[in-house]
């Protein structure tokens, strides 16, 4: 277990048990200069249980998750680039900000192996609609594992 998160829970702990007892002194309390919290100044201000709260609001908020020793980084499969070529590109009929999203069918021809059909949904601009015509060639990024 990691020091940091162990201070990071003694210290989250002691922040609650502070917050807990003064909200309870202060509901059920009669008398205020009767506590047994530290800097508690009585009739002056209530900034001891402001500073408090926001010290544990932002322990709650950068957790010792956020700043792990090991960056997350996403293992990528051994992909290859080749030529394909559009067959087919039909509208979903959904739109995203105005944005329609299509079906494309893609005959791709890698170096090595046998040409096959892959099919790619996704959202396409005006700009990009173009590249949708028949036979145009575009680049492809596949696994040739599958």
């Amino acid at each position: 277990m990691k020091i940091t998160r162990v201070l990071h829970g003694i210290a989250w702990l002691v922040l609650s048990l502070w917050l807990v007892i003064w909200v309870w002194e202060g509901l059920f309390g009669t008398d205020v200069t009767d506590s047994i919290l530290p800097f508690n100044v009585p009739f002056v201000s209530p900034m001891p249980g402001v500073l408090v709260g926001t010290a544990w609001g932002c322990l709650m908020t950068f957790t010792p998750g956020l700043f792990s020793d090991k960056p997350r980084v996403s293992k990528r499969k051994a992909t290859e680039l080749a030529i394909g070529q559009v067959i087919k590109a039909d509208s979903t009929g959904l739109t995203v900000n105005d944005v329609p999203q299509y079906d494309i069918f893609v005959r791709v021809m890698p170096a090595m192996g046998s040409e096959f059909i892959g099919q790619l949904r996704t959202l396409i601009g005006s700009a990009e609609r173009e590249l949708l015509e028949k036979n145009t060639p575009i680049p492809v990024r596949f696994n040739p594992e599958h």
